[in-house]
């Protein structure tokens, strides 16, 4: 099942209207949860103005607080799957290559860079896509976004997305549904290779009436999979009937 989010956020924005605290990243290859080396937080304000250095123990006091609250309140509405896809502006399969973590906004997001990219719904790109996702560690600080999707690098991915891939204006959370918009390519024993699961690990085995069916112990398995892809294939047909 599908889920979208409704969100409301807990963070707090500057009282001194502070826009972004400019943005540093950390060599890719930092791991998945956002987690890094730690880092002198970067001494710009507004505009990427250089700010003195009292004014950067400020802005490091306000992610202070910032990050000692939880990052939001999640609660999901179930929806369909073909809803899901009319929903995301981009739908992709690629492969985790690379991360690194940002500070925007008063908010600490991590980038996960997927080579390999294969489109099923989206403008055309250059073999490659950055998601932009809410939490991480920058600077010593770490800002947690529990629910979120995770991803591990090597693995490959499919991901329903927001257009924007990610950005201070959806609290950088792009994946439609949270966990429930991306779906694992992993290997499976009855199909014999890869094939598509869902964020509980359920192996898909058909798409009917724009509804997502998986595999689970609690029903007869069918035994048919769903590769790459087919699923991909199948997204672009919901896709095409909008």
């Amino acid at each position: 099942m599908i889920g979208c989010s409704l969100r409301q956020s807990a963070r707090r924005k500057s009282a001194a209207g502070l826009n972004s605290l400019g943005s540093q990243s950390t060599p890719p290859g930092a791991a998945l949860d956002g987690t890094s080396p730690a880092m002198w937080l970067p001494r710009y304000g507004l505009g990427g103005v250089p700010v003195n250095a009292s004014a950067t123990v400020s802005l490091a006091v306000a992610l202070c607080l910032l990050t000692a609250l939880p990052t939001s309140a999640t609660t999901r509405i179930p929806i369909s799957f073909r809803t899901a896809v009319d929903m995301a502006g981009v739908v992709f399969a690629g492969t985790a290559d690379s991360t690194w973590c940002e500070a925007e906004t008063l908010e600490i997001s991590t980038a996960v860079r997927f080579r390999d990219v294969v489109l099923a719904k989206g403008s055309q790109v250059d073999g490659a896509i950055v998601l932009r996702l809410s939490g991480g560690r920058y600077g010593g600080l770490t800002q947690l976004s529990p629910g979120e999707p995770k991803f591990t690098l090597g693995e490959r991915y499919v991901v329903l997305s927001l257009a924007d891939l990610g950005t201070w204006k959806n609290s950088h959370m792009p994946v439609v549904g949270g966990p429930q918009g991306f779906f694992p390519v992993k290997f499976d024993s009855v199909a014999g290779g890869p094939c598509v699961h869902d964020a509980s690990g359920h192996p898909v085995v058909a798409i009917v009436n724009g509804d997502l069916l998986t595999a689970r112990p609690s029903r007869k398995d069918p035994g048919t999979r769903l590769s790459e892809a087919e699923f991909l294939k199948a997204i672009r047909r919901l896709a095409a009937e909008k």
